[in-house]
């Protein structure tokens, strides 16, 4: 039995030589805009063919996905192209550099027009700047985005923490990618789901932000299970965590939760 062609590789089959590296540097990009491509088609740009009529071809294709006033690569295919890429490791260093540079020098005001909308998240920075090798400043911005209520740009944080401890660009298991899925988890109502993972960031020795809350929340759930000894040394240790981080706040929120348990 013939194998059917995937959706790219039939498009691969009829373009010229060169559209893979194209469309390898598109599906870096979360999504793109016609503008932030332009920029990146540049460095990879087709002899004699201009970004519009690369653009216009491509919009005719099984793998181009409108998403209003933005696009995205096919999932699909962006599998294919970065399993088997076409960029070198220093050209795709160079992709994520620019969509770097398109997020920071971008205008917010023109957010999904000219500039793709994630570049502007943390989700987005902490992705990219992973991927150009500042490890430590993505985990920070991993970090940012399990703060607040639950939104799109923790869920798409997650995804890119999760695709990217798995392809081994940021180390497994770091306190700031385990918080913030675990926190998606909790957040859309997965709690157990989400209480393994918090409790094993409750065990880590670290003074962070992320623990002091993980230790919070299983205390809670502790508490709930009438597991009062453990609930309490869990308080204790998140109180005294917040205080040294100068968290007031998340103090008060916690000391008010210890006091709740003694009533009971």
């Amino acid at each position: 039995m013939e194998l059917q062609l995937s959706q790219l590789s039939q498009l691969l089959q009829q373009a010229p030589p060169g559209t893979e590296k194209v469309l390898h540097a598109f599906a870096l990009a979360e999504c793109l805009t016609d503008h932030v491509a332009q920029s990146l088609y540049k460095g990879v740009a087709l002899p004699g063919l201009s970004f519009d009529d690369f653009l216009e071809a491509l919009r005719y294709s099984d793998i181009y996905e409108p998403r209003n006033s933005e696009w995205n690569i096919a999932e699909s295919a962006r599998r294919e192209l970065t399993a088997k890429p076409a960029l070198s490791k220093d050209e795709v260093r160079q992709v994520h550099a620019l969509l770097l540079e398109a997020g920071k020098t971008g205008n917010k005001a023109r957010a999904g027009w000219e500039t793709p909308h994630y570049l502007f998240t943390d989700a987005g920075l902490a992705y990219h700047k992973a991927a150009t090798g500042q490890i430590e400043s993505a985990l920070e911005h991993y970090s940012n985005c399990s703060r607040g209520d639950y939104r799109g740009n923790q869920w798409l944080g997650a995804k890119f923490a999760e695709k990217q401890e798995r392809d081994g660009v940021i180390p497994q298991g770091s306190i700031e990618t385990m918080f913030l899925r675990a926190m998606v988890l909790f957040r859309t109502g997965r709690r157990e789901q989400a209480m393994p993972l918090l409790r094993k960031v409750a065990q880590s020795e670290k003074r962070q932000r992320e623990v002091a809350i993980a230790l919070h929340i299983t205390a809670n759930d502790d508490a709930r299970q009438q597991r009062y000894k453990e609930a309490k040394a869990a308080y204790l240790r998140s109180i005294e965590m917040l205080g040294a981080l100068g968290d007031q706040f998340g103090l008060a929120q916690t000391e008010h939760s210890l006091a709740n348990m003694y009533a009971r």
